[in-house]
């Protein structure tokens, strides 16, 4: 922890000129450890790599004892699935783009894989937004149903208090009630 070690893989330059709109894609899974060091970064250069600008930060949780920067609601935990994300502002009508992927403090992290990286002019595919069940734990478990291994029952199994005083309040946001599991 501290080390300051980062694991970078950095893009070829290429040229966005002409373009006014710029996305970045990643099939992404990115698992990072709760030791709150972990850090999982995106940035984008337009000067041959002399400086970068961050356009996606995840920010392992954990037990507030990390220096800055600390993960809040916004950047907490890792990113499972297809990422996209807008770099226009930085990158549009550019000679010449990097975009670099950066693990830092990995050696107490678990992994980031990226797969299937497109950088292209159009925006992820907008749908409507389903809602297949919704659960505001305001009454406990609610209409939630928990299964567990022999002689787990109670708060020995999915709960919504902190059991294992995990939380540490100013490290993410309390948003009122958690489901934890048991430690």
């Amino acid at each position: 922890d501290g080390t300051g070690q980062s694991y970078d893989i950095t893009t070829p330059a290429f040229s966005t000129a002409g373009g006014t709109a710029v996305w970045l894609h990643a099939s992404t899974s990115a698992q990072l450890n709760n030791s709150d060091d972990a850090v999982f970064d995106i940035d984008v250069s337009t000067d041959g790599g002399t400086t970068f600008t961050n356009v996606f930060r995840r920010v392992s949780p954990g037990t507030g004892r990390a220096a800055a920067p600390l993960p809040d609601t916004t950047n907490a935990d890792g990113f499972f699935g297809r990422l996209s994300v807008d770099i226009s502002s930085i990158a549009a009508d550019k000679p010449s783009v990097q975009i670099r992927f950066r693990h830092f403090e990995p050696s107490d992290d678990w992994w980031i894989a990226l797969d299937d990286i497109r950088v292209d002019c159009d925006a992820p595919p907008s749908g409507g937004e389903d809602v297949l069940f919704s659960e505001s734990f305001a009454a406990g478990l609610g209409s939630m149903g928990v299964l567990s291994g022999a002689g787990n029952t109670g708060t020995e199994t999915w709960h919504t208090t902190d059991k294992g005083n995990r939380y540490v309040a100013g490290t993410v946001s309390a948003v009122g009630l958690m489901l934890l599991a048991p430690p």
